[in-house]
This record gives structure tokens, C-alpha cells and sequence, in this order.
């Protein structure tokens, strides 16, 4: 019962906070760190679940909270969200995720002698709808960029709630970005997930930039366990920002990347 009176506390602030949003911030704002996303994946069927495979449609938006502090510091809030198709058994059925947040970027660390680095921050909670069971999570998110091409930070998923026996896993892992070029950019991510899976986890990405529009990601992940996706997605940028809403960025307005399949 508790769990259920918390989950209709956040349910009702993540509304009025949606509705806020989108009336507080400008049109052009809004359309400038918009990023909508098409992608295709698998999961294994080894050995803690069905194989299945899945198609995602998703829009992320980032919106900037008043204007910048005069000491540099940037916040944002962020609104997302995504529609899927996953398979069960023989038929695919419809699954919902949907993410808000807020973010402070521009978070200069380091001592007076020597270089200053940014630093961002980012508090979201997701909701997955799939299989007839509604789940909540935390997910706080860090980083730090150490040079202009390297991201390095944390992310931390927290169930909030349990529907039957199903629950988001709990998982806690961290990664490492690099910009080769323009163009190309990579993650890697390793850390540990428990719930009903208990193993050491890892995933890559790769993500190019067609144009300053468009990107295209490739990203493959699993675990020690057995378990392993892989996933392909195309993302168009309406502001041309030139920054990547599938990494995490430590600086500029992208949002920070939704809850992932």
C-alpha cells in the first residue's frame, strides 16, 4: 500500500511538472534541444529471459530553466518519451517509458592552479507500462569532462516500486566517452545489476554523425550471466546542435539519454 500511495505521489508531480514545462518554455527553446529517435534491437533468450525483438519511437527534450547563472551554471529540465513494440511469445505487445528530470551543467571543479573542469548533474525518474505492470525508477546521473574529448561519470538506477514480482532492476555502473573525430564518438559502460539478475554488466556505443541533424548509434550491451542485446537507432536533432542525445554530455543543452531497453 505504501508503494503504491509513493507511486501516486510521483505519478501526480511528473504530470504537473510535464504541464509546467511545456507552458513555462519558449517554442523555440523547445524545438531547439528536441530530439526524436527510431531504432531496432534484439535480446538474447539466454538464460534469464525469452529472446525478443523490438522497435522504439521516442522523443527527448531538454529545456533550459530561466537563464544561464551569471557563474556559468546551466540548469534544465527534461521531458521524454518512447513508445515500443517487444515481443512475447509469438505476438509483440506495446510497451511505454516515459522520463522527467532536472539538470545542472557547468559545474567548474578543480583548484585555483590548475585547469577547471565541468561537471554535470542530473536527477531523472522513469515510468515503463509493458506486460500489464506499471514500474518506477530514480536514476541520478554524473559526469565529469577531463578534456574536450573525454566524458567520464556515473549512472545509478533505483527501482521505486514493485507490481506483482516484477520490478526495474537496480544497477549502478560507469563509463567512459570518447570524441575521435567530428564525427565519431564512442561510450563504454561496465558496472553491476541486481534484481532478478545478478551479474556484472557492460555495453559500447558508437554514434556518427550523418549530418548535424542526424545521427546513427549503434550500441551493443550484456552481462556475465549470459544475457546480451544489440541495437541500432537514428536520431534527428531539430536544432542541429551538433551534440549526441544517445551520450551524456557534461556540457551544452542535449538531454541526457532515456532509460534504455
Amino acid at each position: 500500500m505504501r508503494n503504491k500511495s509513493i507511486v501516486s505521489i510521483i505519478a501526480v508531480c511528473l504530470l504537473l511538472g510535464g504541464v509546467n514545462l511545456v507552458s513555462a518554455a519558449g517554442l523555440g527553446d523547445i524545438l531547439t534541444n528536441t530530439y526524436v529517435s527510431a531504432g531496432l534491437g534484439y535480446s538474447s533468450p539466454a538464460p534469464h529471459h525469452d529472446g525478443s525483438d523490438f522497435g522504439v519511437l521516442s522523443v527527448n527534450s531538454a529545456y533550459p530553466i530561466g537563464q544561464t547563472c551569471d557563474n556559468g551554471l546551466a540548469f534544465a529540465a527534461q521531458l521524454g518519451s518512447a513508445y515500443a513494440l517487444v515481443q512475447d511469445g509469438d505476438a509483440h505487445v506495446s510497451a511505454y517509458d516515459t522520463t522527467l528530470g532536472v539538470s545542472v551543467r557547468n559545474i567548474m571543479i578543480g583548484d585555483s592552479s590548475g585547469p577547471k573542469r565541468p561537471l554535470a548533474i542530473a536527477a531523472l525518474f522513469d515510468y515503463r507500462r509493458e506486460r500489464e505492470v506499471d514500474l518506477w525508477d530514480a536514476r541520478p546521473i554524473v559526469a565529469l569532462q577531463l578534456r574536450p574529448k573525454d566524458t567520464v561519470g556515473s549512472v545509478s538506477v533505483w527501482h521505486l516500486n514493485t507490481d506483482g514480482d516484477k520490478s526495474i532492476n537496480n544497477s549502478v555502473t560507469g563509463f567512459w566517452q570518447h570524441d575521435w573525430q567530428e564525427r565519431l564518438s564512442t561510450s563504454l559502460s561496465a558496472g553491476y545489476e541486481w534484481g532478478d539478475i545478478r551479474d556484472p554488466i557492460g555495453k559500447i556505443q558508437a554514434v556518427y554523425a550523418a549530418s548535424k541533424n542526424v545521427d546513427l548509434t549503434a550500441s551493443a550491451g550484456g552481462s556475465t550471466g549470459g544475457d546480451w542485446g544489440v541495437g541500432l537507432q537514428v536520431t534527428y536533432s531539430f536544432g542541429a546542435t551538433g551534440q549526441h542525445s544517445t551520450l551524456i554530455n557534461a556540457t551544452g543543452t542535449a538531454p541526457f539519454p532515456l532509460l534504455g531497453r
